[in-house]
């Protein structure tokens, strides 16, 4: 039995192109045109927009996601050099002050954090060392760190809006998607009563025979 109601957005698409091609020859049905036009172009229209708009949050999610990574590794690194440092010149009282600094964490436990925890954990030690230390950091070191803290905290905050918008942007694309289909399948009965079925075949694909290919 025939299917023409879509199932993913591959034949969307394909819906989308025949439309284009029987409605630019000259000799589509007119009438249909209309119908066309008013009940189903407008939606999927938002259906194209909300897929592009998806697409644009997820490549901005993966952009922000992969540039924290890289701040992470950087700040992991950093801290490590100051650890090796902090531990040559003040032995263990040294790192037991950097640990307290660290809000009692190893260095080995906040490199182990999520990258959001682990800014905030790099971001309270330094504000804790301002305020008076038992132990001084190198100073190269530190504003290494500061700098790399600054360009995690861009990314991360940047990450998260991203992720933010690419949830609001699925939300639409999901009620697009139900609304095409739901169109679609409203303009199809439109199109059988108007057309013949060599006519329709140039517009409807037959979606059930496609998959089974």
């Amino acid at each position: 039995m025939a299917n023409f109601r879509p199932e993913n957005d591959p034949e969307r698409s394909l819906i989308r192109q025949l439309g284009l091609g029987y409605f630019t020859s000259a000799d589509a049905d007119p009438q249909l045109k209309k119908v066309y036009d008013r009940s189903f172009a407008p939606l999927a229209t938002e259906y194209d927009e909300a897929l592009e708009g998806h697409r644009t949050f997820q490549s901005e999610v993966n952009t922000e996601h992969a540039a924290s990574v890289t701040s992470d590794g950087l700040i992991d690194e950093t801290q490590r050099l100051i650890t090796l440092d902090v531990e040559a010149r003040y032995g263990k009282v040294g790192l037991k002050e950097l640990e307290r600094l660290c809000d009692g964490r190893t260095r080995s436990e906040v490199t182990r954090l999520n990258i959001g925890e682990e800014l905030t954990v790099i971001a309270d030690m330094i504000v804790r060392y301002e305020a008076g230390s038992t132990i001084t950091l190198d100073p190269g070191l530190l504003a290494t760190q500061k700098a790399q803290l600054a360009d995690g905290q861009l990314h991360w905050a940047a990450y998260q809006r991203a992720l933010g918008g690419q949830r609001a942007a699925r939300v639409r694309l999901d009620a697009a998607r139900l609304a095409f289909d739901a169109g679609w399948t409203r303009f199809v009965a439109s199109a059988r009563s108007l057309l013949s079925d060599a006519e329709l075949a140039r517009l409807v694909p037959d979606l059930s025979a496609l998959r089974a290919r």
